[in-house]
This record gives C-alpha cells, sequence and structure tokens, in this order.
C-alpha cells in the first residue's frame, strides 16, 4: 500500500504578504490573492472586466473634476 504524505500548509498573515509583495517575492504582474492565510491564484482579467472597469473609472473620475471645479 502507498501512503501518501501530506506536508504541513504554513499560514500567511497579511504583513506577510505585504512583505512578500516588497521584497520582491511576489512579482508585480502576478494576480495573487490572500485567502484565508493561503495565497491563490487570481484569473486573469477579461475584455469584459477590464471595459466595464475603464468605464467605471470615467463616471468616477468625471464626478471628481465636477465637484472640485
Amino acid at each position: 500500500m502507498t501512503e501518501t504524505l501530506v506536508l504541513p500548509r504554513h499560514k500567511l498573515t497579511v504583513a506577510d504578504y505585504y512583505r512578500m509583495g516588497e521584497t520582491g517575492v511576489l512579482a508585480a504582474n502576478k494576480r495573487v490573492e490572500l485567502i484565508d492565510g493561503e495565497l491563490m491564484d487570481m484569473a486573469p482579467i477579461g475584455t469584459w472586466h477590464a471595459e466595464y472597469v475603464d468605464q467605471l473609472n470615467f463616471i468616477f473620475m468625471s464626478r471628481h473634476w465636477a465637484q472640485t471645479t
């Protein structure tokens, strides 16, 4: 019978996560998020998502500049 080796997981804190980014352990273009102490790869941003983010940015910036002038 073959036994499965289970390796222990090491939970990360938010401070660990930020330190990894600051020291270059996580590349700036790497899309990861910290969930319950574990690093999870994020899905790439699709065309639909990028388009709506652009539209929201335009709306927010238009309102911001309208209020400051």
